[in-house]
């Protein structure tokens, strides 16, 4: 997969060079390196050494999700989730190895946060969540270049949480400490020769709790939270720039490879019904799997950006199974295989890869929802679905032929509202994942060559005003929960494709191969989703005309290529309505407020114009909504995943 570049200026461009050339262009459209003029090109110095201790603190904000759930419990059948907003704040420490750009290490953090989901309804009914502290221990693969480290992280997270569902005198609640994935990717800045600043994004989520005896019945907790987070660290070490051949070395990814990988994800699956088995709601699964499986792509590389496509095909352990009134009813899924077909984007300096990626996912799962004994009452389902995949990574030479990487993966399904009926009712299946893999990959190409050079290539310049177009694809999500509502107490989700097209503009600063700085887009979105239900009299809908974000950006620059991380505040118009179809007895309309979080590479193909692939989760907390009822309130939420292709032109002020 990589081989160094040892061209003398004397000798022509063969025709197999000439070949991979015109691939890329037509691969990548307008992907082409252009001239460095003197006035517009900085000279990248040498790459900084991160090997060793380092501590330090954080602080950030979240949004989480919390969610209990009962079958023949406290309210009899469903379950029950709000998303709000949070604060936190700790301590962190790790240690770093290095080997020329390629930096990998191991942290530890702790932290305290203010996450507390709450909501009383009744006059004696309160469901509440609240978690006291956090920790995670991760593995962390970057990419290094000057004074910046790209990385993606991955591990275990720690969680003390107290969980509360209380109606009257009936009352189920856990306390304790779950153990669950975190998985992120970040950037970190050396700003002086001991200290770093770093802002990151985090997942965690949490696979389900189950109670038995939840309220007289059966029961799980669970929830999750994305997570914005600024760290500032300090390395006792000198840290000083290493002028070494590995850190200058220029290789290149061209060519045909063939791997395997090994995964941990945390999995979900959730059967939906409209007045089916139980009545009315959603009923959700979360479960820790292991997966492995095979991968084959192809890498593009013009100057120090890559593209390719890579597929991969997997055999996953992901199975749920809640049975309940002594197993004769059950809600189970099973993941048989998944394979995801995915564009990879990204900046390579020596023989370290930093990238971004999206494409396809398509899952083979088995679903089962009802009573067993009763085949005429047990609603089965195994469907292929095909969804959207997006992540990050990082990958390093080993050997000649050998790579090894460290990967964020992201699987999001739309649901099969419109195939699938839940006891001659209305009702959908539908799964997503997170996946933390390692993989090795072999090239069949011509290998690594042994000859380094010891310049790093120099970075154009990307300060200044620049503006551009953007389209996306999304998966999206909108929630309606319920307390004593519509239809008595439950929870409904539609999950489905959306896509969007919009505009955007921003301003960059740079110091040598350091980029920062903030955008602002706004992008029409297609998403206008509806349930009808009960012979079309009642609906669940959700639409979005409009979402925008205003984010910071911080990167590491080379040659032609930017890979960056970025985060900020989403706002939407949003509208969500749950009931009676022609007068629903709940109504949102309103400019919503959320976080977003994401990573991206961008190609300068010209003097002024760039080309850009960027993935991005975005989160909302809930919306209260009481016209329904004062004491019954009925909460909805929304979230995205979405991968976006930009494309921008820079002005020079």
């Amino acid at each position: 997969m990589l081989k160094a570049k040892t061209k003398s200026s004397s000798e022509t461009t063969p025709p197999l060079s000439m070949l991979k050339t015109a691939l890329f262009l037509s691969v990548a459209g307008l992907f082409t390196s252009p001239a460095f003029a003197e006035d517009s090109s900085l000279d990248i110095q040498n790459v900084r050494d991160w090997t060793g201790l380092y501590g330090g603190v954080h602080t950030g904000g979240l949004i989480g999700r919390t969610t209990p759930l009962e079958y023949g419990g406290i309210n009899d059948y469903g379950e029950y989730t709000k998303a709000e907003a949070a604060l936190l704040a700790g301590l962190q420490a790790g240690y770093n190895r290095q080997h020329g750009n390629f930096v990998y290490g191991v942290e530890f953090d702790l932290s305290k946060t203010n996450f507390n989901v709450s909501q009383n309804y009744g006059s004696d009914g309160s469901n509440e969540a609240t978690w006291n502290w956090l920790a995670t221990a991760r593995a962390r693969a970057g990419l290094a270049v000057g004074d910046g480290l790209f990385y993606a992280s991955a591990g275990l997270a720690f969680v003390d949480a107290d969980y509360n569902f209380v109606e009257g005198s009936s009352e189920a609640s856990h306390s304790g400490i779950h153990t669950g994935l975190a998985v992120g990717a970040g950037y970190e800045h050396a700003f002086d020769q001991n200290w770093s600043l770093r802002a990151d994004y985090l997942f965690v989520g949490l696979p389900n709790k189950g109670i038995t005896d939840f309220g007289g019945g059966y029961g799980t907790f669970t929830s999750s939270a994305h997570f914005g987070r600024l760290a500032l660290n300090f390395a006792p070490g000198s840290n000083q720039r290493e002028a070494n051949s590995d850190a200058g070395s220029s290789g290149t990814w061209d060519g045909l490879y063939v791997g395997a990988n090994a995964a941990a994800l945390l999995g979900r699956s959730a059967s939906l019904e409209y007045y089916g088995h139980w009545d009315y709601s959603e009923y959700t699964a979360e479960k820790w799997a292991a997966a492995g499986g095979l991968l084959a792509g192809y890498n593009f590389q013009h100057g120090n950006s890559v593209l390719g496509v890579e597929a991969d095909v997997n055999l996953p352990s992901f199975s749920t199974k809640h049975q309940f009134s002594n197993a004769n009813y059950i809600n189970s899924s099973k993941w048989n295989w998944y394979s995801t077909l995915r564009v990879r984007a990204g900046l390579n300096v020596g023989n370290t890869l930093g990238y971004v990626t999206g494409g396809v996912a398509a899952v083979n799962a088995d679903y089962k929802f009802g009573e067993v004994s009763d085949p005429d009452d047990l609603t089965k389902s195994k469907t292929t679905h095909l969804g959207l995949a997006i992540g990050a990574g990082v990958e390093t030479a080993i050997t000649k032929r050998i790579s090894a990487r460290l990967e964020y993966l992201h699987i999001a399904l739309p649901e099969d509202f419109s195939g699938h009926k839940i006891n001659d009712e209305a009702g959908s299946f539908t799964s997503s994942a997170d996946i933390a893999k390692v993989s090795v990959s072999y090239s069949l190409s011509d290998g690594l060559n042994t000859s380094k050079e010891t310049t790093l290539p120099k970075t154009i310049d990307w300060s200044g005003l620049y503006v551009g177009a953007l389209v996306d694809g999304s998966i999206k999500s909108a929630t309606a929960t319920e307390y004593s509502g519509p239809h008595d107490y439950g929870e409904y989700t539609i999950t489905d494709w959306a896509a969007g097209a919009g505009g955007l503009i921003g301003f960059n600063a740079q110091a040598g191969n350091f980029v920062y700085g903030l955008e602002a887009d706004i992008a029409w979105s297609s998403w206008d989703q509806k349930h009808l239900f009960d012979d079309k009299s009642e609906v669940n809908s959700s639409r979005m005309p409009w979402l925008a974000t205003a984010r910071a950006r911080a990167g590491l620059a080379a040659g032609n290529g930017l890979l960056y991380a970025t985060a900020g505040v989403a706002i939407a118009q949003t509208e969500q309505n749950f009931g009676d179809a022609r007068n629903p007895e709940a109504s949102v309309k309103k400019t919503h407020y959320g976080y977003v979080f994401g990573a991206g590479v961008e190609h300068n193909f010209s003097q002024d114009w760039t080309a850009r692939l960027e993935g991005l989760r975005v989160a909302f907390p809930s919306i209260t909504d009481k016209s329904f009822s004062d004491d019954y309130p009925i909460n909805f939420t929304s979230s995205s995943t979405m991968v976006r292709f930009g494309l921008t032109k820079r002005f020079k002020l």
